[in-house]
């Protein structure tokens, strides 16, 4: 009976999340965003449902929360994680050193502004196959999307030329 009451709910948070007036669950999230990040990291039986309810600042949406799922259907094709950086402000995040690399080569980057952002990432570890990467850590390996988006670069240069 309470693992039907607890997916009814999310089902129904859910329904408000997709719904065209975003000012719903805008309202939702600014009431009860600590909550829902608290269940991400405590409650890891239930972490598939929450994580499509936070949201974020990202490098391409400075005034506009986004959603996990937003952030990965705007991967570009050679992006393999989803990468963050974590700040103790928003400006701080915005003019982090480690920010111009991957923003260079056109890939977001996800600002976890709130203490509790960086928790709940790293008790997600992933998002639909993709890892979460902080790009502050020194280990950052871009591999191949590294390779393919400097080229992607490189050819609208010429085409722009």
């Amino acid at each position: 009976m309470r693992k039907q009451l607890v997916r009814k709910a999310f089902d129904m948070i859910l329904g408000i999340s997709l719904s065209e007036n975003k000012d719903d669950y805008d309202k939702f999230w600014d009431n009860f965003d600590k909550f829902l990040k608290l269940v991400c990291i405590e409650d890891h039986e239930n972490q598939k449902h929450i994580a499509p309810l936070l949201r974020f600042f990202s490098s391409q949406s400075e005034d506009e929360l986004i959603s996990l799922d937003e952030y990965v259907e705007s991967m570009k094709q050679e992006q393999k994680d989803i990468y963050y950086i974590t700040a103790d402000s928003l400006t701080s995040a915005k003019n982090a050193p480690f920010l111009e690399k991957i923003t260079h080569m056109d890939f977001e980057v996800l600002f976890l502004v709130d203490p509790m952002d960086e928790l709940a990432i790293q008790n997600l570890k992933s998002y639909k196959e993709k890892n979460f990467v902080d790009i502050s850590k020194e280990d950052l390996d871009l591999g191949k999307s590294i390779n393919l988006a400097l080229a992607r670069a490189e050819s609208h240069s010429k085409n722009a030329e």
